[in-house]
């Protein structure tokens, strides 16, 4: 596949990342992530088409998450891209118990977290947790939150994103436009945003969280780029 306008973001192990220095982040060899148009923040993959950059394998961070019983139980895939407007991310996610805490540590059970850094500068980093909102046995779980955490250095600008949960027929989507007004920059061929996400999972209480990425902490260099 040919792709036109390609963005060089560093993929960044967030676990780690603050154990490296600038220079050995900027070292990191870079993926190459494809600029598309036509994407609505709707949470339907059919105006992706499969063009974005596709991560199907995500991995239990660490021995402090559990582990998922079956792709049923939870499983997840991540698709990437970025337009003139923002950075895309679109996330399919497998569950069959919807247990949210939107309100109290929503980290801490269903919900996506990502974090964005402005080139390669650790301190200027946005994180945004977001909860589906589709549990209807907790209190204020059956609508999507979105929680900023803003470590910007000036945060001149807003920090807010467009996103949109669909429920699928075996769990549920989040698709999200991260505005490159955030960082007060416009995006061209070449420039670095640093990611990471992850994707937390858990069907009771008492019961161990699922947190999965793409690079683990134990992963060799803590991150990579693309």
């Amino acid at each position: 596949m040919l792709w036109r306008g390609i963005l060089t973001l560093v993929f960044i192990c967030i676990c780690g990342a603050c154990q490296q220095s600038v220079k050995e982040i900027e070292e990191i060899p870079a993926f190459s992530i494809p600029k598309l148009s036509g994407i609505e923040i709707d949470g339907d993959s059919g105006d992706w088409q499969g063009r974005g950059f596709q991560i199907r394998t995500l991995y239990p961070i660490g021995k402090s998450s559990g582990r998922p019983e079956s792709k049923k139980d939870f499983h997840s895939e991540v698709e990437v891209a970025w337009d003139d407007e923002g950075f895309l991310l679109f996330f399919k996610i497998a569950d069959d118990i919807a247990l949210e805490s939107p309100q109290r540590k929503p980290w801490n059970a269903d919900s996506i977290e990502v974090f964005v850094v402005s080139g390669v500068n650790l301190q200027e980093r946005l994180q945004y947790i977001m909860t589906p909102g589709l549990d209807e046995s907790s209190e204020g779980a059956n609508q999507p939150s979105v929680t900023v955490i803003d470590k910007r250095v000036q945060a001149e600008t807003s920090s807010d994103i467009l996103s949109q949960v669909k429920e699928s027929s075996d769990g549920y989507h989040i698709e999200m436009k991260i505005p490159w007004s955030a960082f007060s920059m416009e995006a061209k061929i070449g420039d670095k945003l640093a990611l990471d996400f992850f994707v937390n999972d858990r069907d009771q209480k008492e019961v161990d969280r699922v947190q999965v990425t793409w690079f683990t902490e134990g992963w060799p260099g803590a991150g990579t780029e693309f």
